[in-house]
């Protein structure tokens, strides 16, 4: 292979006739059997690279060991004259009125470090190389924030910086390995060790330009602050840099640098000419291949352990499919990608078999236009779908019941109310390009969704309104169950309500009962469900006090120590009564 990255006496020449190689680019050429002539070593750099130099520096010695004509003049990086640049992606800038055109700089690089290596096939310098199929592998491990930095022959004016953040590579295996390993997700350039400034990369975004640079510097550092993790591997990979800048060119016109990211690209539209590749289901179709690599490697051991028609293997192909799929939402689809998961097999208490998936997962909703945001929060992953004593499925579940605010995009309402965590139900949006928990719900603890009204917009149940901010209040909140749980109706202009007509209506049938003692009910959760409801009927925090004052000195001494047994005292009863109601009925 034919690097771009070695000093300028390393670099191809190609003058229209006879091309001018170093030494060491002679003894690869010799090992070509297949290259009778010159000529066609010129075409198969070009064709394997996507460039070549348009002319070489005086110094530069060819085969035989002399030197080129003194009048030669600076090396020129331009695009493969066989290849067209598509105008939909080309970044490269035409010779404009001025006499600076931008270049690419690769060529001038001298030297390339990096922080580690993965193995030292992949090293530094082949992110640098322009070959897509190269990569340099980084280590990722815990407070080692992993670099890759390169020298200049001089200081060069850097207009602007073009990466592909994975490894845009297929292997044997068909294997994308944009997917298997992590890709970047946030690059910090600095210049001269002099930080210049951060950029984000979206996920499944194969091609991040940090433009606007606009500096002169000899060094150039690119630190990978954070990774979007990979399917199955552990290790960072980023296949090629493009550094860009100002030069002086031999032609009229500056083509393109070769770009991985449009490899890819026409690879996908070979192998699906239908589908677009920078399209919602394209990306979909991206994404969910890569949640499938990462349980495919536990498949065996459940095809081991268990029969196609038990129980318990019909659950694990539910739990993969509530990852594995995108769900339309109109102008855009949701999903739940997972990673880090693993499967678990170890004997419980009882000496039985106790099989467990764990792992994390993130919120992704792609647009219509292919672009991919998560949500900036991490989900657990605590699901136990496999034992021997059970087949209990607490995989979170996805629903795309309504679009609340109108926009186009129905919302995500995931359920976790299963898991052990009891992480309950949230309701998600897409706010400008964030992903974010819907307004008006955000702060709910939703016990559940229905259309109470039967109006076609679904609405809120929650017992939020009873909860008690523990700076603020007893040790013991109101009961979970038994008190009224509050509606929150969905109106049209997608906001929610707890006081409207519809709103009491469902609390009056919950409060049947009125005037009986707040104090004779046969547990805790009586006994609030008749403060609550006393409240809600228009009786003040203080009357309501009064009431149970009276109550509790009415009480024998037996019946105060079995609520004091309990650790729940007056004083309990009396902070649940100062709670205010959303509403009067």
């Amino acid at each position: 292979m034919f690097t771009r990255n070695n000093h300028d006496a390393d670099q191809l020449r190609a003058d229209g006739k006879t091309p001018v190689l170093s030494l060491p680019q002679c003894r690869q050429i010799n090992r070509v059997k297949q290259m009778k002539q010159m000529k066609q070593v010129s075409r198969a750099v070009a064709a394997a690279t996507g460039f070549f130099l348009l002319a070489c520096t005086p110094s530069m010695p060819n085969c035989s060991g002399s030197t080129n004509p003194p009048n030669t003049q600076t090396p020129v990086v331009s695009g493969s004259p066989q290849k067209k640049a598509d105008p939909a992606y080309d970044t490269a800038t035409r010779a404009n009125t001025d006499s600076t055109p931008e270049i690419l700089l690769n060529p001038f690089i001298q030297r390339t470090r990096a922080s580690s290596a993965y193995e030292k096939k992949h090293p530094a310098a082949h992110a640098f190389d322009g070959d897509c199929g190269t990569a340099w592998n980084a280590k990722v491990q815990p407070n080692v924030v992993p670099w890759v930095e390169i020298e200049f022959d001089v200081p060069r004016h850097i207009s602007k910086i073009s990466l592909t953040p994975g490894w845009e590579r297929i292997n044997k295996k068909g294997q994308d390995l944009y997917m298997l390993n992590l890709q970047a997700r946030k690059v910090t350039v600095f210049l001269d060790g002099v930080e210049l400034r951060s950029q984000a990369a979206n996920l499944e975004q194969r091609l991040l330009e940090i433009d606007r640079i606009n500096k002169d510097a000899k060094k150039v550092r690119l630190r990978f602050d954070s990774f979007w993790p990979g399917a199955m591997y552990e290790d960072a990979a980023v296949s090629d840099i493009m550094i860009f800048g100002t030069g002086t060119p031999t032609g009229t016109e500056v083509l393109s640098a070769p770009r991985c990211d449009l490899e890819v690209k026409k690879r996908f539209e070979k192998e699906d000419p239908k589908t677009a590749y920078d399209t919602r289901d394209a990306v979909c179709g991206r994404l969910t291949k890569r949640a499938q690599l990462v349980f495919d490697k536990f498949d065996r051991q459940i095809a081991q352990r268990y029969t196609s028609d038990s129980r318990n293997f019909k659950t694990w192909k539910k739990s993969i499919a509530t990852f594995t799929r995108c769900s339309n939402a109109g102008n855009g689809a949701w999903m739940l990608l997972p990673f880090d998961i693993s499967f678990n097999i170890a004997p419980d208490d009882s000496g039985s078999e106790y099989t467990s998936l764990s792992g994390k997962y993130f919120i992704v909703f792609v647009g219509a236009d292919g672009m991919a945001h998560v949500a900036s929060q991490v989900f657990d992953l605590q699901n136990t779908p496999f034992a021997d004593w059970d087949s209990y499925d607490n995989t979170p579940e996805v629903t795309l019941p309504n679009d609340w605010d109108g926009d186009g995009v129905k919302e995500l309402v995931l359920d976790r109310s299963d898991q052990y965590e009891n992480g309950g139900i949230s309701i998600w949006t897409l706010i400008g390009e964030t992903v974010a928990p819907y307004r008006g719900a955000a702060k709910l603890s939703i016990e559940y969704l229905e259309d109470y009204d039967k109006d076609g917009r679904t609405d809120i149940v929650s017992i939020e309104r009873w909860r008690i901010d523990p700076d603020e209040g007893p040790e013991y909140d109101p009961p979970s169950y038994g008190n009224p749980s509050v509606l929150y109706h969905s109106l049209a202009d997608g906001t929610f309500t707890a006081s409207d007509d519809e709103a009491k209506a469902y609390l009056r049938n919950q409060c049947k009962k009125a005037n009986v003692p707040l104090l004779q009910a046969k547990d805790y959760d009586g006994i609030f469900l008749n403060i609550a409801c006393t409240r809600l009927r228009g009786k003040s925090a203080k009357e309501v006090k009064a009431l149970l004052k009276e109550e509790w000195q009415a009480l024998s001494p037996s019946q105060r120590a079995q609520y004091q047994a309990t650790l729940v005292t007056l004083s309990d009863f009396l902070s649940w009564a100062a709670i205010e109601p959303p509403c009067t009925i």
